[in-house]
C-alpha cells in the first residue's frame, strides 16, 4: 500500500460516529476512511441508499477564497439532516447552476460514486475533518495562523469541481506559494479555470491540490471503482488447526467438524497454560475495514466445564449470565488474518481453551462439543452518493456517508456424524480472494425416489450444508441469488460417492462483477451533464432499454444485468440547454470480463451569459434583473444568480438588445 496515505479523521459533527483514539502508528498505512466523532463504538443509523430523498438547503454566501477565470466567485455551504437526526454537509456537483436556497429543496439520490478518485477527494474534503487535522495533513506553507475554515470549505469545494471535471485549476508559483495544475495530476480540463490573487487564495488552492493529490493515491489503491465496492465491510472468524499460535498459512473458515470427539479430532493441540495442560485452537477474529476503537467484542455459548477464551495477553474470558465473554483490545492491521476483496484486515487473535482432563471425559461419554463463538465490532461503512433535484437549473450535490455498522461473524463446533448410508454436502461461498460470503442462495436438485428440490443461504462463516442425502446420486448445486456486486455462478453437479456417513466439502469462489457505463459531457467546456437519455439496445439479441445520466453525467448497468453480447448507444433526448446529437451511435462487446466505459459529448444551445458585478469590490452582484430582446421583442427576463451570473438558450437565432433594468456596475 501507498505510504502517502494518511488515516481518514473526522471531527465530532455526527454524533453516531465513534473517535479514533490511540491509534498505533503502524496503522497509517491505512488507505479506507475513517471517520471520528465524540462517542466511540456506537453505531449509526445513517444508511443512504439510491431513491432516498432530502431536503438540501444552503447557509447563505459566502467568498470564495479563488478567482474563477481571472473574476472573483462565491460558494454556499449546504446542509441535510441524516436518518437519524444528525447533520450531513452537501456539496455542490455543477457550479454553473443556482443553489436550492436557504428554504432547502427536495433532492433525490441517483447513485453512487464509483470513481475512486472523486471517492478519494470526497473523503478528505469531508467537513468533519476538523481543520487543525487537515493542516497537519496538508503541510507547510499551510499552518494554523495562515488558514481559515472558509478557506477549507473553498479548497474542499474546489477539488470536488476539479475531480468532477467541472473546473481545472491553474498552477501557481507567485505569493511565496507553489503548486502544479491540476492537469498535471491527471484530472480533466474544463472550460472554467481557478487561479490565485492573494497569498490567501494561493493558500487555499494549494490546499485543494493536495486534496488532488490524495485522490489520486485512494485511486491508485482501490482501482477504477473500488473493487467493486466489495466487501467494504464484513468479518469472518478463522481457525488454524492443529496448532498453538494462529498461523495464517494454513487458516480454515466454516464450522468446525468433530465427528471423532475433540481430542482425537486433530483440531485441537496441547499447550500448558497455569501449569494445566489445555487443548487449545488459535483463532482469529477480523474485519474487511477499520474497526472502532481497536475493539472486538467475543461471546462464547455453551461452553466445557473449565473452559474459557485468552488474548495474547493472556486475559481470560469472564462469565457473563452462563456466557462465557473476552474483548480484545488491540484489533490492527494485519492483511494475513482476513483475505478479501479489499487487501485489507483488522483484527486480531485469540485461544479457545478446554482443559484436557475435561476434554477426555466429554469423549469417553460420548458428549458432544456444542460450543459456538461470536465476534462482533463495529467498523466503517462510508460511501459518497450523488443526488439532484427534478428542476435542470439546481446544482446536483454530493453527500457523503460516514457511519459505524455493527458486523459479526459466528462459528460452531459440530460433532454430528453423518449417518452411516448418506452423507451431507457442505457448500462454502467465497469471494475471489478467498473471504467468506454471507447471503448467497443456493438450491439443490437431486433424486431420490423422486425429484427434490431443497435451499438455503449461506451464513455468516459463508457456509451452508445439507445433510442426509442419499449415495451415488448426482446433486445439482445452483446458485440463486448473490449480495450486490456479484456474479451468479455456474451450476455444478456433484456426486455423493459411494461412501456414507461423511460430510463432502464444496466451494463456490465468486468474482467481482463488471459495468457498463456511460459518461456525457460538454463538448464545449468538459463539463458533466445530467439529465442526457440514452437507449442502449442490442444488436445480436433483444435487450432494450432507456436510461438518464445522474449528477455525475453517468449512468451504469451492472454486467449480471446485461446479456452477453453486442451492443449500440444513443442518445434520444438531451440536457436543458444542449443539441441532441442522434448520429452519434456508439457499439461496444460485453463478456463481463472488464469495465466498459463511453464517453458521449453535447453542443450546447446558442446562448448569451451575462456576468454582474460591483465595480469597485469586483465581487458579484446577485438578483441584477436583465431583458433578453430580439427586434424589441422580449425573449427572456433573467435574473443574476449568487455568482452574479444569468444564461439564456434558444434553439434559433441570435441574442441582443440585453437591457439592464437592476443594479449598475
Amino acid at each position: 500500500m501507498i505510504k502517502g496515505i494518511t488515516k481518514r479523521v473526522a471531527a465530532g459533527m455526527l454524533s453516531a460516529l465513534t473517535m479514533v483514539s490511540g491509534i498505533p502508528l503502524s496503522q497509517a498505512l491505512y488507505t479506507g476512511p475513517i471517520a471520528r466523532a465524540a462517542e466511540d463504538d456506537v453505531a449509526s443509523a445513517i444508511v443512504i441508499e439510491v431513491g432516498d430523498t432530502y431536503n438540501v438547503a444552503d447557509r447563505g454566501v459566502r467568498k470564495a477564497w479563488f478567482q474563477q477565470n481571472g473574476a472573483p466567485r462565491n460558494v454556499w455551504p449546504m446542509f441535510t439532516t441524516a436518518s437519524d437526526g444528525t447533520e450531513i454537509r452537501a456539496y455542490c456537483a455543477d457550479h454553473s447552476k443556482t443553489n436550492p436556497g436557504t428554504g432547502g429543496m427536495t433532492y433525490t439520490v441517483t447513485g453512487r460514486v464509483s470513481d475512486m478518485h472523486v471517492y478519494g477527494v470526497a473523503v478528505r474534503s469531508d467537513s468533519r475533518t476538523t481543520l487543525n487535522e487537515f493542516i497537519s495533513f496538508a503541510g507547510a506553507p499551510i499552518a494554523k495562523e495562515n488558514f481559515t475554515e472558509d478557506m477549507y470549505f473553498s479548497a474542499s469545494q474546489a477539488a470536488i469541481w476539479a475531480a468532477l471535471g467541472e473546473v481545472q485549476i491553474a498552477a501557481n508559483n507567485n505569493f511565496g506559494v507553489n503548486y502544479v495544475s491540476s492537469t498535471s495530476l491527471g484530472y480533466r480540463a474544463s472550460g472554467k479555470t481557478l487561479s490565485a490573487s492573494t497569498t490567501s487564495e494561493a493558500l487555499t488552492l494549494f490546499a485543494a491540490i493536495r486534496i488532488l493529490q490524495y485522490g489520486n493515491e485512494f485511486y491508485a489503491v482501490w482501482g477504477p471503482s473500488g473493487k467493486g465496492h466489495a466487501p467494504w465491510i464484513g468479518s469472518t472468524i478463522n481457525y488454524t488447526p492443529g496448532n498453538t499460535e494462529y498461523t495464517p498459512a494454513v487458516q480454515k473458515s466454516g464450522s468446525v467438524d468433530l465427528p471423532q470427539g475433540i481430542v482425537n479430532s486433530g483440531i485441537f493441540a496441547e499447550k500448558e497454560i497455569d501449569g494445566q495442560t489445555y487443548l487449545v485452537l488459535p483463532m482469529a477474529a477480523a474485519s474487511a475495514t477499520y474497526v472502532r476503537g481497536n475493539q472486538i467484542f467475543v461471546r462464547a455459548d455453551d461452553m466445557p466445564s473449565g473452559a474459557f477464551l485468552m488474548d495474547n495477553a493472556g486475559n481470560k474470558s469472564t462469565d457473563d449470565n452462563g456466557s462465557q465473554r473476552l474483548t480484545l483490545t488491540n484489533a490492527k492491521q494485519n492483511n494475513e488474518l482476513y483475505k478479501n476483496g479489499n487487501e485489507m484486515a483488522f483484527g486480531d487473535t485469540f485461544l479457545f481453551c478446554i482443559p484436557k482432563d475435561v476434554a477426555e471425559q466429554m469423549d469417553a461419554q460420548s458428549q458432544k462439543l456444542g460450543t459456538s463463538i461470536t465476534v462482533s465490532m463495529n467498523v466503517d461503512r462510508y460511501n459518497v452518493f450523488a443526488a439532484s433535484t427534478n428542476s435542470s437549473y439546481v446544482q446536483p450535490i454530493l453527500l457523503v456517508e460516514p457511519a459505524v455498522k455493527v458486523t459479526s461473524a459466528k462459528i460452531a463446533f459440530s460433532s454430528q456424524t453423518p449417518v452411516e448410508d448418506k452423507v451431507s454436502l457442505k457448500v462454502l461461498k467465497t469471494d475471489a480472494s478467498g473471504a467468506p460470503l454471507q447471503g448467497c442462495t443456493f438450491q439443490i436438485n437431486y433424486q431420490d425416489g423422486e425429484q427434490k428440490t431443497r435451499e438455503g443461504t449461506t451464513d455468516g462463516n459463508g457456509e451452508i450444508v445439507f445433510d442426509r442425502l442419499p449415495l451415488n446420486t448426482d446433486v445439482t448445486v445452483k446458485e440463486t441469488e448473490a449480495p450486490e456486486g456479484y456474479t451468479l455462478l455456474p451450476d455444478k453437479v456433484i456426486n455423493t460417492g459411494s461412501t456414507g456417513g461423511k460430510t463432502l466439502e464444496f466451494t463456490f469462489a465468486n468474482s467481482d462483477d463488471h459495468v457498463f457505463k456511460v459518461h456525457k459531457v460538454s463538448s464545449a467546456d468538459g463539463r458533466n451533464l445530467m439529465g442526457a437519455t440514452f437507449e442502449v439496445r442490442g444488436i445480436d439479441n433483444d435487450y432494450k432499454n432507456t436510461f438518464t445520466t445522474d449528477a455525475l453525467g453517468e449512468f451504469t448497468i451492472q454486467g449480471r444485468d446485461l446479456p452477453v453480447g453486442s451492443y449500440e448507444v444513443y442518445e434520444i433526448a438531451a440536457p436543458e440547454g444542449y443539441m441532441t446529437d442522434g448520429s452519434d451511435i456508439q457499439t461496444f462487446s460485453w463478456d463481463n470480463t472488464r469495465d466498459v466505459t463511453l464517453t458521449f459529448q453535447n453542443a450546447p444551445l446558442p446562448g448569451i451569459q451575462i456576468y454582474k458585478y460591483d465595480k469597485d469590490s469586483k465581487m458579484p452582484l446577485q438578483g441584477a434583473t436583465f431583458e433578453i430582446r430580439r427586434d424589441g421583442q422580449v425573449l427572456q427576463t433573467v435574473k443574476t444568480d449568487v455568482n452574479g451570473y444569468a444564461v439564456r438558450r434558444c434553439r434559433s437565432g441570435f441574442l441582443q438588445g440585453c437591457r439592464d433594468r437592476g443594479q449598475r456596475h
